[in-house]
């Protein structure tokens, strides 16, 4: 009944003008075929290498509920 992910990806925008990571983790549980529960975690960055240097950071947390009827 548990479902897990986990993603990395790391690249970089045309002409190397920024550096794009990001890392996210999640886990499902099914208690029945008409209801599941899910969490999640995920954290970005966005390194600019030229220009005007606006980084960007984050991190993100969420609950989810799907019910079927």
């Amino acid at each position: 009944p548990m479902g897990y992910l986990l993603t990395y990806v790391n690249g970089e925008t045309a002409g190397n003008a920024a550096e794009l990571t990001s890392l996210v983790a999640a886990a499902t549980y099914t208690f029945n075929s008409n209801f599941f529960v899910g969490a999640s975690l995920s954290a970005y960055e966005k390194d600019v290498t030229v220009g005007t240097k606006d980084d960007i950071d984050g991190t993100i947390f969420a609950l989810s509920a799907q019910f079927n009827f």
